[in-house]
């Protein structure tokens, strides 16, 4: 037996003999599905970062969209120390950072725009924590720590996110993944 589309497009569907469809399914993840068909999927990269006191924001995203929010899949980072790195939601205005960082699309035959503040820099000032959403312990000097967020970090509309470091001193190197979901 088959079923027709009611829609109009001349598609079937299968069913056996114990009366169940015939399906082919692939699974993917948001981010995925996201980047190949909007391609509003980044990295939001900093490298060495370089820190000279006990505790600092070295990585500040803000949602300055009306329209979307950003969801945070992934958190890669590496530092020149061992020690400890807070990821936090933060209230505030960055200021004293040293670049502003432009995010890079994973799908590079598309430049979707996107309505985020993303800045790095050796302790950055104006921020206030919120709490902290995770901590990461990084127990090995230039050895990747890897963040997979599986429930993801949502930064609304306004709101803010940072990278704190909580160690003496030291270099840090990360990228964030982040995509847009329309609100």
């Amino acid at each position: 037996m088959r079923i027709h589309d009611g829609g109009g497009t001349s598609r079937t569907v299968k069913v056996d003999q114990y009366n169940k469809l015939q399906t082919h399914g692939v699974s993917v993840t948001d981010g995925h599905f996201i980047n190949e068909t909007s391609g509003k999927f980044w990295s939001i990269a900093f490298q060495d970062v370089e820190v000279f006191a006990a505790t600092q924001y070295v990585a500040y995203i803000k949602n300055t969209s009306t329209t979307e929010e950003y969801e945070i899949s992934d958190v890669r980072l590496s530092t020149t120390y061992s020690g400890r790195i807070c990821l936090e939601k933060v209230t505030g205005t960055a200021s004293d950072f040293d670049t502003t960082i432009v995010p890079v699309s994973h799908n590079l035959g598309k430049n979707p725009g996107i309505s985020l503040t993303t800045v790095s820099g050796s302790g950055i000032q104006g921020l206030s924590s919120g709490g902290i959403l995770f901590f990461l312990q990084c127990d090995e000097k230039e050895k990747q720590t890897h963040l997979e967020v599986k429930d993801k970090i949502i930064i609304q509309p306004g709101q803010g996110f940072a990278v704190k470091m909580v160690p003496s001193s030291g270099a840090i190197t990360g990228t964030i993944s982040i995509f847009a979901e329309s609100i």
